[in-house]
């Protein structure tokens, strides 16, 4: 089965547990495994294809637009329309965590683990920031929004609002 990775407005850790599966660049058509555990940025295009062979099971965790920059100080334009195995950028405690999903025996206790990792991440950091508010604004009401009405309410010039905008989230305010 072919299954199209399309374009999706947050980034994500992504956690095979069943059969490896491949990938296949649409640009080059070149195919290679899936990482058992991926840090995937934000897409804004269809850029692979899935090749799904014998059984597979996915467990994601689906991040805020900001929330990397915030629990792992991620330079997110590096991230956008990428993927990385997730080990290689954020140490081993996420190869801990994959060990654990794999042992977990529901998908409550599967999500009690991501929670509990989530929660000892952000005991150090911030709580959400004004761009943070403004992306989850934009997701909020589908992109019907007025960007400057934005940049206005976080306290910033717009040109400021765009720059950090970009920062923590890898994408422009309008994209």
């Amino acid at each position: 089965m072919t299954i199209p990775v399309i374009a999706r407005s947050c980034a994500l850790l992504d956690f095979e547990l069943g059969d490896m599966l491949q990938i296949r660049s649409c640009s080059t058509g070149l195919i290679r495994r899936v990482e058992t555990t991926s840090l995937v940025g934000l897409e804004t295009y269809v850029q692979h294809h899935l090749l799904v062979h014998g059984n597979f099971e996915t467990f994601q965790i689906q991040f805020r637009p900001a929330a990397l920059k915030q629990l792992f100080g991620l330079a997110m334009p590096e991230l956008t329309n990428q993927n990385h195995a997730a080990y290689a950028v954020l140490g081993s405690n996420v190869s801990e965590l994959r060990s654990r999903l794999e042992e977990a025996r529901s998908f409550g206790e599967r999500v009690h683990l991501t929670d509990a990792f989530i929660v000892e991440l952000s005991s150090d950091r911030p709580a959400n920031d004004s761009i943070e508010l403004s992306a989850s604004e934009i997701l909020r009401s589908q992109g019907n929004c007025k960007i400057d009405q934005l940049a206005h309410d976080t306290g910033f010039s717009m040109r400021t609002f765009q720059r950090r905008f970009h920062e923590c989230v890898g994408v422009s305010p309008k994209s």
